[in-house]
């Protein structure tokens, strides 16, 4: 059970997910972190009995690590040896409370886990929502991830999957396989098959590619390669740059990148070209559109 690379991101990312909204476990926080292992299961084709066994340890199991200091014991006592049986699941817990705890570009007192975190459904949902302006990917897609499901807020699948399209195309592979799930939930096919390839092919991210192999191109269609292309620069290019590493979302940019009326070589010229600052007169020119930096704008923003 839970052998591949795919159930290691679900897993961590339920674990993250769940601990984001609070530590101190209810009835409600027990029902709402059901409905995100559903969903985050499906989305990575975990089936019914590994589903279940992540709602059982999640909810009652792993709440032996809740607070930093929890997390700190267990590092230095070696905490898994205790527990063989869940000792992957409790570093994995351990990884996720370290992590919140000392994020970036966020409202740091919002992921103190010094002490044990009650569960507000709407308080939480307002708290990630106002942090999430500032560009953090989890958050971002949390916050998507509450709108897609209707906790905290009324659902609003339109707002969930553009938020989740602003993390996928900042270079998140877990945002990838939530839009194609979101998208096969609501019958949208034809973007379920776009998403359902970018997170197969987004193997190639991690191998630093933003051109995909001869024999792999050749079994996608053109819209999958451009995408990836696009996707894959940005995280190479502009995300993970070893001169200047920018974790944090530009919103702005992703803008300018999801829209329908700029074409696949502008895109790429607009990602090429990020440091010089002239994309932004796409979405706010300073001067007139009919005569902006050559970039092939079709119908106006």
């Amino acid at each position: 059970m839970f052998t591949n690379k795919d159930n290691y991101l679900a897993i961590s990312n339920i674990l993250l997910t769940v601990t984001m909204l609070a530590t101190d476990f209810d009835e409600q926080l027990e029902k709402d972190s059901s409905l995100i292992i559903d969903f985050i299961g499906h989305s990575f084709d975990l089936n019914e009995q590994e589903i279940n066994y992540l709602k059982k340890i999640v909810c009652d199991d792993l709440t032996i690590l809740s607070t930093t200091k929890d997390a700190g014991q267990y590092l230095i006592e070696n905490g898994g040896k205790d527990y063989p049986e869940i000792s992957d699941f409790l570093y994995l817990k351990m990884q996720a409370i370290m992590h919140l705890n000392n994020m970036t570009g966020v409202d740091n007192y919002l992921f103190n886990y010094e002490y044990l975190k009650p569960y507000y459904p709407s308080v939480r949902f307002k708290e990630l929502e106002s942090s999430s302006m500032g560009g953090n990917i989890d958050v971002n897609r949390t916050t998507a991830l509450l709108l897609a499901l209707g906790i905290g807020t009324k659902k609003d699948i339109t707002a969930s999957i553009y938020r989740f399209k602003q993390c996928a195309y900042w270079g998140d592979v877990i945002s990838l396989f939530f839009l194609a799930e979101l998208y096969k939930e609501n019958n949208d096919e034809e973007n379920a098959k776009l998403y359902k390839n970018l997170s197969i092919l987004s193997r190639y991210f991690y191998e630093g590619r933003t051109v995909l192999p001869k024999d792999v191109k050749e079994k996608y269609d053109e819209k999958t390669i451009q995408n990836f292309a696009i996707i894959s620069s940005i995280k190479q290019d502009i995300v993970s740059s070893r001169e200047n590493r920018r974790e944090n979302i530009d919103f702005s940019f992703i803008e300018v990148i999801l829209l329908d009326n700029i074409s696949y070589y502008d895109k790429i010229q607009c990602i090429n070209e990020y440091e010089s600052n002239e994309w932004k007169n796409i979405t706010n020119t300073s001067c007139d559109p009919n005569k902006r930096l050559g970039f092939n704008i079709k119908g106006g923003k």
